[in-house]
């Protein structure tokens, strides 16, 4: 009798231990700030479709005339396989695909989305909303209430749109754990829509090391990026998502708009863009917004902005304006211009990339970039947007008298001044400013180009800004190192 009690309790302390191994083992953490899929070997998933009619899992849902097709594909291993959620016509519907994990938990503070495309006439769209909700729970009760959840919409006439999209990715940084994840398309009346669904899609945010003033190789060893250097602010390097709230479509005149390839923004692959075009277009904008998911960075101490590449032609658009807007727990912190056209401020016309930006007086997560058409018929050539940039500002060396210094970085905190870099007026809209990094980079034989290709009287502007310092009157020479071909 003693033997079975020692050979049942031995075999009930090598199952706890088997369970316990087990429910270590159910969840690992990816790479920080590296997207995954979920449905993958490393975090498989199913798809959840108990049995519930009237309030499916997936599935349509109320009055609409579609249907949720290849599920299984938005969980499997192929990365440009997708479900489809497609509807004929839908009135006070929708559909939902819900995303469950396979045996284990994701921890509160992660990123969740999906990677979805959505195909939309907006003539025949009033109203589409997609809505991302996490849950965590065991029962199949309740399928539209959850934990946490961010909406945006598609094709809207009265508020922030997203519309023309190509294959892009809309979520949110939760706060509390998770075991399923729903993305639900609601209609308050569309025909004929389709919207792709390739995967669930998780991050895990690490946080940044910020560097330190002053500039010392030793003190910021350890830093996740270098004073007085552009960065790009991107994964995995940081924990960057798109922002969806501020990722946005702003008027119906805009909704020709065309907004392709959003997470481009913020992958490693400098050379990757996003795309803004208006079609046929007058008073319309466009934004892209990207925030930090750990990280609150101080004002006075930064330059944030943005690569882009806006190649303007004159005789079928006569004014634009980027705009970069700072935020902080998704309320708007700040904005800066760099120009306007029509003669009622400065233009900034550029052929090639250019960085746009300001230093930002109040704290910030969250960056965006705003293209707006302010006249014109369309814009043949799209707007590029490359990535945010991100840029500790640390005084450089102290000036040695009677001696002419070149403002370079990553020596000082210099960046291209937009408010004082630009055209001024409408009919200087061809002047040109070419390579605008190029004057203030560490190479001796890199220029900037002023082509003045305007009407008489027009005139074009260069500037730069030390984010570091502010000299003192009268006892410091400032100029330029130019020659005139």
């Amino acid at each position: 009798m003693r033997k079975k009690n020692t050979r049942s309790l031995s075999a009930l302390l090598l199952f706890l231990i088997f369970f316990n191994i087990a429910i270590k083992a159910q969840f690992t953490a990816p790479a920080c700030n590296t997207p995954v899929a979920l449905g993958t070997a490393a975090y498989p998933a199913t798809i959840y479709d108990p049995f519930t009619p009237l309030t499916p899992w997936t599935g349509p849902y109320g009055i609409d005339l579609g249907a949720v097709t290849n599920q299984d594909n938005a969980v499997g291993n192929a990365t440009n396989d997708y479900a489809s959620m497609s509807s004929l016509a839908s009135l006070l519907g929708g559909q939902r695909l819900t995303v469950q994990t396979s045996g284990y938990t994701v921890p509160g503070g992660y990123y969740v989305g999906f990677d979805i495309q959505v195909d939309v006439p907006l003539s025949a769209s009033l109203l589409k909303s997609i809505k991302i909700t996490t849950f965590n729970q065991t029962d199949a009760l309740n399928p539209g209430v959850g934990q946490e959840n961010i909406t945006a919409q598609v094709g809207s006439s009265t508020a922030s749109v997203l519309t023309n999209l190509g294959r892009w990715r809309v979520g949110f940084v939760t706060t509390q754990p998770f075991n399923r994840v729903q993305i639900d398309v609601s209609n308050l009346l569309s025909v004929v829509s389709n919207i792709r669904v390739y995967h669930a899609t998780i991050m895990n945010p690490c946080n940044v090391a910020k560097p330190v003033c002053p500039v010392s190789a030793a003190a910021n060893a350890t830093a996740t990026f270098q004073p007085n250097v552009l960065t790009n602010w991107v994964n995995p390097t940081f924990p960057v998502y798109n922002s969806m709230p501020h990722t946005v479509v702003s008027n119906l005149a805009a909704l020709n708009s065309v907004l392709t390839d959003i997470p481009n923004v913020i992958d490693s692959d400098p050379n990757n863009y996003s795309r803004i075009q208006f079609l046929g277009t007058s008073l319309g904008s466009t934004s892209l917004a990207v925030r930090d998911a750990k990280t609150i960075y101080e004002g006075n101490q930064y330059f944030v902005g943005w690569d882009v590449e806006d190649e303007k032609s004159a005789s079928v658009s006569f004014g634009t304006q980027h705009v970069v807007t700072t935020y902080l727990n998704g309320t708007q912190q700040e904005s800066f211009s760099d120009g306007l056209g029509l003669g009622t401020g400065s233009f900034f016309t550029s052929t090639g990339r250019m960085i746009t930006g300001f230093r930002p007086t109040k704290n910030f997560d969250e960056v965006s970039v705003t293209n707006t058409t302010i006249a014109g018929i369309s814009l043949p050539t799209p707007f590029k947007v490359y990535q945010a940039k991100l840029m500790k500002l640390c005084a450089g060396p102290a000036l040695v008298c009677n001696t002419n210094t070149r403002m370079v970085y990553p020596t000082y905190p210099v960046f291209v001044d937009g408010k004082n870099t630009a055209t001024n007026a409408i009919g200087a809209i061809n002047n040109e400013i070419i390579d605008p990094q190029n004057a203030i980079d560490a190479s001796t034989s890199n220029y900037t180009l002023l082509n003045l290709l305007g009407g008489i009287g027009t005139a074009t502007s260069y500037g730069i800004t030390d984010g570091g310092r502010v000299y003192a009157a009268n006892s410091t020479f400032a100029g330029f190192d130019v020659s005139s071909p």
